[in-house]
């Protein structure tokens, strides 16, 4: 009676108990329920193709896959769907420096001013190379961000984070937005 007793407790505590599990560590940080950690190796997400990926039912937000046909990191958001993590490597590009911080910086400036001058050449052939420094050259960026990126909704947060006002005036309202 004692000995199935214990063995009753044994599986009651082992089936309430919340443990962490640690790979490359014997102390798993008690906040993730996952803790891998190495010196030499990286983590490997789950693969798959594009058409795999979109066909999983109910996927759950925050699961992460690697789509082996775009090459890319993706996780999926709640009414958002699927998120590509990283972007800048074929489709959508972002200058090597951020924009407030070039003026300057001459190596950075060079370097975003090439960059910039591919991207919108490739839609405008007669695009040339940006002679503007300092503010004039961060307000080409701008300009050109805005046609880049039309429609995607990050005009807004380029405003935002330099802290720059935004008037427009349409047929029915004006709309003023200050930092």
């Amino acid at each position: 009676m004692k000995q199935s007793l214990l063995i009753l407790l044994v599986i009651l505590c082992a089936s309430i108990s919340n443990a962490q599990v640690g790979i490359g560590t014997s102390t798993p940080n008690v906040n993730a329920m996952l803790d891998v950690t190495s010196t030499s190796k990286g983590f490997l997400p789950p693969r798959m193709s594009t058409s795999q990926r979109m066909a999983m039912v109910n996927p759950q937000s925050g699961m992460i896959v690697f789509d082996d046909t775009e090459r890319a990191l993706y996780v999926y958001i709640f009414f958002r769907g699927w998120q590509k993590v990283l972007t800048g490597f074929s489709g959508t590009y972002s200058l090597p420096t951020d924009v407030s911080s070039i003026a300057g910086a001459a190596a950075e400036e060079v370097t975003a001013k090439n960059v910039l001058f591919t991207l919108a050449k490739n839609r405008d052939a007669n695009y040339v190379l940006s002679t503007n420094t300092g503010a004039a050259f961060l307000n080409e960026i701008l300009i050109q961000r805005r046609v880049e990126l039309w429609g995607e909704g990050f005009r807004f947060f380029d405003l935002k984070r330099m802290n720059a006002p935004l008037d427009r005036t349409g047929g029915n309202a004006t709309v003023a937005l200050s930092g």
